[in-house]
């Protein structure tokens, strides 16, 4: 991967997870993703439990700056 395809893979992230739109996951995630918010917390699994983890998600939009 080169720096214009993850500076638009990161841009992508950003945007969905401001959008709260779980239906766009599938643009920076694979259906069988898993997806941790701490080290040793168990992981989201699926698209599904992170769309959910997502709706859910702070709207500190800080967190990107």
């Amino acid at each position: 991967m080169d720096r214009a395809a993850l500076t638009g893979w990161i841009e992508a992230y950003v945007a969905i997870w401001r959008s709260r739109d779980g239906g766009r996951l599938g643009e920076v995630f694979a259906p069988d993703a898993t997806y941790r918010t701490a080290p040793f917390e168990r992981p989201f699994r699926g698209l599904g439990e992170i769309a959910a983890l997502w709706r859910e998600g702070s709207d500190d939009g800080e967190a990107f700056e």
